[in-house]
């Protein structure tokens, strides 16, 4: 390919670049026309070359789909705006299900892995919105095959064209995304987004109950309801106690022996405002207190206050118990419809952030990393040891691989593979009753970085195959929700950190994964190696884009990751292995 010209299939017209190939003879009678024409939407020609790769391999699957139906001596359907909008409502619709149902099986570990996610699913909303984003096209493209099922559909340019089309998967691609987030956010204010996918509301009960029912009693019946679902709709007993938590502080806030049909507008915003002032963690520092007491007091001491996402979900909770206070017929309206958090909406790309140069030399020159007594305990007192187990190894694995902090925890020996091409490379996986992966996007390999086994990492696994151990790290324990990274973040960012750098609220142990983008960033590496981290541009619809990247493509490019100003050799094995 590097004999191939830069404007190979490429065509300058105007302001910008189109992508310009000849339909192979045999085709033209199927497809009526000798050359394909379309447009990249971009005037810069390394955009355009990015896009064309994605276009080459479009065109190469739907010529073998043409190729098939010639052999077969059968006519290609024709693809209408009723065919393709019954098409695409269905796929939102399943797909919308799905997420709907991994977010109840699987929800966020923690508000960090929560903030991730997030992030994540703004920056594919900004690809699906940018004309001339590989990974916006890749994922439009994924999404066209599925929604026609790999049939290659004519298009009559006159009626309905294939671009009318792809721009319509673009939007549902997009409604999927707005769900997803505000999904995420516990924002149940709307269904859909987009007029094109209108959700149809779903009926209100008339069951009638006693008009003397006070909040208190309200919000236990609420939740004996929400229990009787959630049994049936499979949702993570840590979401459950999540939402029991959250009832009590708006029980306590609203006041439990306020009858129900005395709650208005005035009574909803009076509970945002009190909810404003809450401090931080309150049953932690002021367990005897009540909410009220709790807020003088942090209003005395200077003590934060609950973060926008926290007042965010207590809202919605409120929301949710007043919608079923409507459907028992004890409101006429829902009078905390519409209600947002009195807190600054921080920004997703300003709530994590990677650590700086000295920062990283701090976390690395502490005794875990260059002599301590033990990595239990005795973790941040000098001693002779260097203790190569998990607390040594997830940061630099995070850091040098770009893993979330849970995948790197539930890896299994099975999991350090070898490609055919002979890349020794992390397999990224949920199989296993116990692994979890944030979505199908992150099944992936990623090649395991030199500097790893100049820090022993090849000896590390060797003494774990001897012992015969299943597990990479085989002294975690999940947590209570069943995470394997949990105890390790906890440690990390609650007891490590504080004792090496200053905390801002911003660095955890999900910071390693935002320095190693930040790094791929600076080799200039391609958007498509951004698959390396399992970022997406559309939760699980472009990661069946063509075959994929196998860990032999993308070694050159980890290989190049580095870390300005970083000297790490004081973990280098003198003669350490190269391959397990």
């Amino acid at each position: 390919m590097s004999d191939v010209p830069k404007t190979y299939r490429l065509l300058r017209r105007g302001d910008g670049y189109y992508y310009r190939r000849r339909v192979p003879q045999n085709l033209v009678p199927l497809l009526g026309k000798k050359v394909i024409k379309q447009s990249l939407g971009t005037a810069t020609l390394s955009k355009a070359t990015q896009l064309r790769s994605l276009k080459d391999v479009e065109w190469d699957e739907k010529f073998r789909s043409f190729e098939k139906l010639a052999a077969e001596k059968q006519s290609p359907p024709l693809m209408t705006r009723g065919l393709a909008l019954a098409r695409l409502r269905a796929f939102v619709a399943q797909r919308d299900a799905s997420w709907t149902k991994q977010l109840a099986d699987d929800p966020p570990g923690s508000d960090d892995e929560r903030r991730g996610m997030r992030i994540d699913m703004l920056e594919e909303q900004t690809a699906l919105r940018t004309p001339d984003d590989p990974n916006g096209h890749a994922a439009i493209w994924s999404a066209h095959q599925e929604i026609t099922q790999g049939v290659p559909y004519l298009f009559e340019p006159k009626e309905f064209s294939e671009q009318e089309f792809v721009e319509l998967v673009r939007r549902a691609l997009l409604e999927l995304n707005r769900r997803e987030v505000a999904r995420l956010e516990e924002d149940f204010s709307k269904a859909s987004f987009d007029v094109l996918f209108k959700a149809a509301s779903a009926p209100v009960p008339d069951t009638a109950k006693p008009s003397d029912m006070n909040f208190g009693k309200l919000c236990e019946t609420y939740f004996e309801q929400y229990q009787t679902d959630a049994k049936y709709k499979g949702i993570a007993q840590k979401r459950i106690d999540k939402v029991q938590a959250s009832l009590a502080v708006v029980s306590e806030l609203v006041g439990a022996d306020t009858l129900v049909t005395t709650i208005g507008h005035a009574k909803c915003t009076a509970f945002r405002e009190l909810l404003s002032q809450v401090p931080t963690n309150a049953n932690k520092h002021y367990p005897n207190l009540s909410l009220r007491e709790a807020i003088e007091r942090g209003k005395a001491s200077g003590r934060q206050v609950l973060s926008y996402d926290t007042q965010a979900f207590h809202l919605a909770t409120l929301n949710a118990v007043l919608r079923h206070a409507h459907k028992l017929a004890l409101l006429q309206t829902v009078p905390s419809e519409g209600l947002a958090p009195w807190a600054p909406k921080v920004h997703a790309s300003e709530k994590r952030r990677p650590f700086t140069s000295d920062e990283l030399k701090r976390i690395f020159a502490a005794p875990i990393y260059t002599g301590c007594k033990d990595d239990g305990r005795g973790f941040a007192k000098p001693g002779p040891n260097v203790i190569r187990r998990a607390r040594f190894w997830v940061p630099l694995i995070c850091l040098f691989a770009g893993m979330r902090p849970n995948e790197v925890c539930q890896l299994e020996l099975a999991d350090i593979r070898t490609s055919e091409g002979g890349t020794l490379y992390f397999d990224v996986n949920n199989g296993g009753e116990t692994k979890r992966l944030k979505s199908s996007a992150s099944k992936r390999g990623v090649p395991v970085h030199p500097e790893l086994m100049r820090f022993g990492f090849g000896e590390y696994v060797k003494k774990l195959q001897d012992e015969k151990q299943q597990k990479l790290f085989p002294e975690i324990k999940p947590g209570k929700y069943g995470y394997s990274s949990q105890r390790v973040a906890d440690w990390f960012s609650d007891t490590f950190l504080p004792k090496v750098v200053e905390k801002d609220g911003k660095i955890c142990l999900y910071s390693f994964r935002h320095n190693f983008r930040d790094a791929l960033r600076r080799i200039e590496a391609p958007e498509w190696v951004l698959q390396v981290c399992g970022w997406s541009p559309s939760k699980g619809v472009s990661d069946n884009y063509g075959s994929g990247y196998n860990p032999d493509q993308l070694k050159p490019y980890v290989d190049k990751i580095e870390y300005p100003g970083l000297d790490l050799s004081h973990l280098y094995f003198e003669e350490p292995l190269l391959t397990v």
